[in-house]
């Protein structure tokens, strides 16, 4: 695999972007994926790509991450409400949302988080 570095790209992110909403999709086509006013986006070749609406439950998203072809939005419907969490396949092009089962004890406000693959 050959690393080059490419033209910089001035005003590549707005300054609005939030670091908790954007992530590299770790999946080897340098993906990056942005959630944006209730969509998921993914920049593919230089260009923002719509994906697909992010579920009406998630009106804030506190965290995005992406492993394994696979987006993982987590977040809730307003301030001070149980945040839940959705799975976005990548592979799939009809807005394909599943829900993530969340036990009662493991709901909650989520401020980070991460992928551990064993």
């Amino acid at each position: 695999m050959t690393w080059k570095w490419s033209q910089v790209e001035e005003e590549f992110l707005d300054c609005a972007t939030c670091p908790m909403t954007l992530v590299d999709g770790g999946d080897g086509d340098e993906s990056v994926y942005m959630c944006c006013g209730g969509d998921l986006f993914a920049m593919r070749n230089h260009t923002w790509q719509r994906m697909g609406k992010v579920p009406d439950e998630i009106r804030n998203v506190a965290y995005v991450g992406a492993y394994d072809g696979v987006v993982v939005v987590i977040g809730s419907s307003g301030y001070g409400e149980v945040h839940m969490g959705y799975v976005f396949d990548v592979k799939k092009s009809n807005n394909n949302w599943r829900k993530l089962d969340c036990p009662d004890g493991f709901k909650g406000h989520v401020q980070t988080g991460c992928v551990l693959e064993i």
